[in-house]
């Protein structure tokens, strides 16, 4: 293939030159190329307004979008942290269910039973209601030999 290389290109087609015969045809032949010169810099300088027009819109509508994106970045991690925030709670609401069917059956067992709850029974209730690093162990008293109240847990 016979590929033209850039600079054997011509930059523009133009008639070829023709040497006029007298003085007075060569200046109206130059004033008419001078003539011809200067409306298509006018012509380019009106096209190069136009392009640098278009490229501040365009810059402008980059920017729009990268704020735009942005945005929904922004967004999209409050949503998620909140989905994750959700779930959490969720899976800790399904916790306590779980948990609370077991102090159920205890506490249904103990009050279809015929028998007193013994303080280790008691201890184990307490282990199951209050978070480990709540839990206090009973207080004796000597002197009665007695087991003093357990401190209720605080309410929330």
């Amino acid at each position: 293939m016979n590929t033209p290389r850039i600079h054997d290109l011509p930059l523009r087609t133009q008639p070829p030159l023709v040497v006029p015969a007298s003085r007075d045809e060569h200046i109206a032949s130059a004033l008419v190329t001078v003539t011809n010169m200067k409306d298509e810099l006018a012509a380019a300088r009106d096209t190069i307004a136009t392009l640098r027009a278009d490229l501040g819109r365009e810059t402008d509508r980059c920017v729009m979008l990268d704020e735009e994106r942005r945005r929904h970045r922004a967004e999209s991690l409050v949503f998620r942290s909140k989905l994750i925030e959700l779930a959490t709670v969720q899976s800790n609401i399904g916790l306590l269910t779980t948990s609370s069917n077991d102090i159920m059956r205890t506490v249904h067992e103990l009050t279809t039973g015929a028998e007193t709850p013994t303080p280790a029974i008691l201890n184990e209730m307490e282990r199951a209601i209050l978070p480990p690093n709540e839990l206090q162990p009973p207080h004796i008293d000597p002197a009665k030999d007695t087991l003093e109240a357990l401190p209720l847990r605080p309410s929330v």
